[in-house]
């Protein structure tokens, strides 16, 4: 597997790999050994914070590097979007990202951030 994905990436650059969720099998903690990151996907309203923790766990148990979190099904209450301070988008989902910045999934191993224009990422 490590060899289909070193030349998947030569080839293409980006691999993108979608594994089984890390808390119920171990699978996915297989394969973020092959990876060269973890993007953490989770249900807003369906996964605990404890889960979350022991999610981002898993993956430094492995020596993974998380290189972000995707916060998937956050209702929003509102109808409207506002425009405030220079930002644009939705209340609630701004003051989920604070607050999800403030815990201990800050304490995970985070790949650097790297600008990527975008005609890179269409090539």
């Amino acid at each position: 597997m490590r060899e289909l994905l070193r030349e998947a990436a030569d080839r293409y650059g980006t691999v993108i790999i979608d594994s089984p969720p890390l808390l119920p099998v171990t699978d996915a903690a297989v394969v973020i050994r092959q990876a060269t990151g973890a993007l953490i996907v989770a249900g807003s309203g369906e996964v605990t914070r404890q889960q979350l923790g022991a999610a981002l766990d898993s993956v430094r148990h492995v020596s993974g590097v998380v290189l972000g979190l995707v916060l998937n099904k956050v209702r929003d209450e509102r109808s409207s979007y506002h425009y405030a301070k220079g930002n644009y988008g939705e209340p609630d989902a701004q003051l989920t990202w604070a607050r999800i910045r403030r815990t201990g999934a800050r304490s995970a191993p985070v790949a650097p951030e790297q600008a990527v224009a975008y005609d890179d990422v269409s090539g």
